[in-house]
């Protein structure tokens, strides 16, 4: 199961930042928070907290940077 990052682009097209993989049974609550750890003041980053059917709680490092992610 997977969980798609995505941000608003400036034509109004939504861009794909990422898919956040680890969960083997459906993802059914969400909760997001900015991450104020953040390295410079242009990089915009957010800690994503997912809850799934699986029994398990996972926590993402997010930033609008595209990269492969992997839970914490």
């Amino acid at each position: 199961m997977g969980i798609c990052v995505w941000r608003l682009g400036p034509d109004g097209d939504h861009i794909c930042l990422s898919v956040l993989s680890g969960h083997t049974g459906p993802v059914k609550c969400l909760a997001v928070e900015r991450n104020h750890d953040q390295l410079t003041s242009d990089e915009k980053r957010w800690i994503v907290y997912s809850g799934s059917l699986d029994k398990s709680v996972k926590m993402w490092r997010v930033s609008e940077q595209v990269l492969p992610m992997v839970p914490n």
